[in-house]
């Protein structure tokens, strides 16, 4: 019985330790902005609960494909796109130029990728 007990604890504890290492930016951040059409600037919270100021260049891991914003190292968004912007749920706004040079208007939920370690913007691989 105590050897379940411990483990259980044991488990518990290693939960609580990886929840507090990485969390949702949107989450546990707040005043979010975007410079320049792809540096995402905000405040994150650390794991003492204060807020960090954080910042990522968004160009080095999304990228436009024909028009669509899509998750990948190395996109360079930012040349094929204008008038970006990012709201609170780190969703990102922005018209892109497609295959056949028109400009429509896209999305990307960038919480699926971005994560907050410790009051950094950090991003999931």
């Amino acid at each position: 019985m105590k050897f379940v007990l411990l483990s259980l604890v044991t488990l518990l504890c290693s939960l609580a330790i990886q929840s507090l290492s990485t969390q949702d930016a949107s989450d546990s951040g707040r005043n979010f902005r975007l410079r320049q059409n792809h540096i995402l600037d905000g405040q994150l919270r650390d794991r003492s609960g204060r807020y960090r100021s954080s910042s990522i260049d968004l160009s080095g891991f999304i990228a436009n494909i024909n028009g669509n914003l899509k998750f990948q190292r190395n996109g360079l968004f930012n040349r094929t796109c204008r008038n970006c912007s990012i709201n609170q749920r780190l969703v990102l706004s922005c018209t892109c130029q497609t295959a056949n040079r028109r400009w429509i208007s896209t999305t990307l939920r960038t919480g699926a990728f971005i994560e907050n370690e410790n009051g950094r913007f950090v991003i999931r691989r």
